[in-house]
C-alpha cells in the first residue's frame, strides 16, 4: 500500500529541510492555513535556510485553499529575509496576484523575471491573462494571449479555457467561437473540453435578444457537435439551453431537452425543474409548471424558495388565489423558508387580486422578519 505523502521536517547533515516521507501527518493539498504558517516560520529560523524548493512547495499546497493574500505575504517575506524567489515561486506569487484582482502588481512581478533572466512559459501568460479576464479587460487579455504565441508559449487547454470564459462572459462570443475554430483545426494544439463547451454554449444563450432563436440554434447544434467528438455535456450546459429556450418562448424546445435529460446517467436536477417551472409560469402555463412540482417531489427533488416563488408568482397571475395560499401552507409544512421575495410575491399578489384585506394581514405579520416590499402597481 502506497502511503500518503506528507510535510514534515527531516534533519540533515546540511541542516533541516522540508521534505517528503510517509507519516501520519499532514497530507500536501490537505494543509490547513495555520499548519502552513507554522510550517512556513519553522522553516524561516533554521540555519542555513532549506532550499527554495522547500519553500515552493509549501507555497504550492497552501494556494490550493485558495488564501492567496496570505500567499503574497509569505512571498514578500522571503524577499525581506535575503531569500530570492525562483523560477516557480514568481509563478506561484503572480499567480496570487491575479486572484486577487492586483494584475498591474503581476505584470511588475513579470519585469522580474526578465530582470533576473527567467523566460516567462505559458503558466506564467496564462495567469495574467486571467488576471486581466477577472479585471474585465478583455481586450488586454486577448492581446496578450496573441503576445504569448508570438513569444513562443504554446497555449495550453487551461490559456484557453481562461481566454474564451472571459470573451463569452463579456458577450463576445463571436471571438471566442474563432478561438474554438482554431483549436479544432488540424492545427490546433489542443482539443477543447468541457468547460470550454459549457462557456460558448452559457454565452450564446445569453446573446441579444434581438437573435435570441437563432444563437440558440446555434449553441444547440454545438452541443451535438461536441456528444459526436466523444465530449459528454454535464447537466449545466442542458439546463442552460433549456433556461434560453424558455425565455425565448420556446418550451416544446426545452420540453424536449428536459425529457432527454431523464435518460442521462446524472438525470435531473433540481435546477433543471426550476427552469421549466419558471417558463410555464412565464407564460401562463400554470397547470404545466403545478404538474412538474407534483413530479419532481415524487422522484424525491426537494423543491427550493426558489421553485415556491416561482409557482406562488405564476398563480397569482393566473388569479388561483385559494391555490396560492395552499402552496404556501405547504413551503412552510416542507420547512422551507419564505424569503423576502416570497413575501413580496405574495403581498403582490392578494392586493392584484382585490384580497387587500389578507395582504395587510400578511405584511403586519411579517413585519418582524424585517422584509423590505416592493408592491407593482
Amino acid at each position: 500500500m502506497v502511503a500518503k505523502t506528507t510535510f514534515r521536517f527531516a534533519s540533515a547533515a546540511n541542516g533541516a529541510a522540508l521534505s517528503s516521507s510517509s507519516s501520519k501527518s499532514t497530507p500536501i493539498g490537505a494543509i490547513t492555513l495555520n499548519e502552513a504558517l507554522h510550517f512556513f516560520d519553522r522553516m524561516t529560523q533554521m540555519k542555513p535556510f532549506p532550499p527554495m524548493s522547500s519553500f515552493n512547495l509549501l507555497l504550492s499546497a497552501l494556494v490550493k485553499i485558495k488564501p492567496y493574500n496570505h500567499v503574497v505575504l509569505l512571498c514578500k517575506k522571503l524577499d525581506s529575509i535575503g531569500l530570492s524567489p525562483d523560477f516557480i515561486t514568481l509563478n506561484i506569487l503572480l499567480n496570487c496576484l491575479c486572484h486577487l484582482s492586483r494584475v498591474s502588481v503581476g505584470f511588475a512581478v513579470l519585469g522580474r523575471f526578465f530582470r533576473w533572466g527567467y523566460r516567462p512559459n505559458t503558466v506564467t501568460f496564462t495567469s495574467l491573462v486571467k488576471g486581466l479576464c477577472i479585471e474585465d479587460k478583455i481586450g488586454e487579455a486577448t492581446r496578450l494571449f496573441g503576445i504569448m504565441v508570438l513569444f513562443g508559449c504554446r497555449p495550453n487547454i487551461i490559456s484557453y479555457g481562461t481566454l474564451m470564459n472571459g470573451l463569452c462572459r463579456m458577450g463576445n462570443t463571436s471571438v471566442a467561437l474563432r478561438l474554438y475554430e482554431e483549436m479544432v483545426s488540424e492545427n490546433g494544439v489542443c482539443k477543447p473540453n468541457v468547460f470550454i463547451y459549457g462557456s460558448i454554449i452559457d454565452g450564446l444563450c445569453k446573446e441579444d435578444a434581438l437573435f435570441k432563436v437563432e444563437k440558440l440554434e446555434e449553441a444547440n447544434g454545438l452541443l451535438d457537435l461536441m456528444i459526436q467528438r466523444g465530449v459528454d455535456p454535464d447537466i449545466f450546459m442542458y439546463n442552460m439551453l433549456m433556461d434560453g429556450y424558455c425565455l425565448a418562448g420556446k418550451l416544446n424546445i426545452a420540453r424536449n431537452l428536459f425529457v432527454s435529460l431523464q435518460s442521462k446517467e446524472n438525470g435531473l436536477d433540481v435546477v433543471s425543474y426550476n427552469i421549466m417551472i419558471n417558463g410555464y409560469c412565464k407564460y401562463l402555463k400554470v397547470d404545466k409548471a403545478m404538474s412538474l412540482y407534483t413530479e419532481m417531489i415524487c422522484k424525491g427533488i426537494r423543491p427550493t424558495v426558489i421553485t415556491y416563488n416561482t409557482l406562488l408568482s405564476g398563480l397569482f397571475w393566473a388569479g388561483k388565489v385559494e391555490e396560492a395560499r395552499e402552496l404556501f401552507g405547504k413551503m412552510q409544512l416542507d420547512n422551507i423558508a419564505p424569503n423576502s421575495c416570497t413575501y413580496n410575491t405574495f403581498v403582490d399578489g392578494l392586493c392584484k387580486n382585490g384580497c387587500v384585506s389578507k395582504a395587510l394581514e400578511l405584511f403586519h405579520k411579517s413585519e418582524n422578519c424585517k422584509f423590505e416590499f416592493s408592491i407593482e402597481m
